[in-house]
């Protein structure tokens, strides 16, 4: 794979980031959190589930060919010769949830 990160794409991966550090400071801060457990009794949100979905859906308008592996979404194949995206926009959802 040619590698193709420019510093026009760098730019807009900053902006996906802050902006979905934005959807959950005001999911937050609205208490629009919704607290559901996992078949191993961990603990994950609403807020975890929409910003992986937030976040995966964006870059991949930008790395159309990418992977995407994430904690709560996505158990994709890695199949993809583009570039592979590991995502958990909430570590240490117990303390988020406290």
């Amino acid at each position: 794979m040619k590698n193709n990160l420019t510093k026009e794409k760098i730019i807009k991966i900053e902006k996906i980031i802050i902006d979905a550090g934005k959807k959950i400071k005001k999911s937050y801060l609205d208490r629009d959190m919704k607290i559901h457990t996992k078949s191993n009794n961990e603990y994950f949100t609403n807020i975890d589930v929409d910003t992986e979905i937030f976040l995966i859906s964006r870059l991949k308008k930008i790395f159309i060919e990418s992977n995407f592996i994430s904690e709560e979404t996505s158990k994709e194949n890695l199949d993809s010769a583009g570039y592979t995206w590991i995502i958990d926009p909430i570590d240490g959802t117990n303390n988020f949830i406290r």
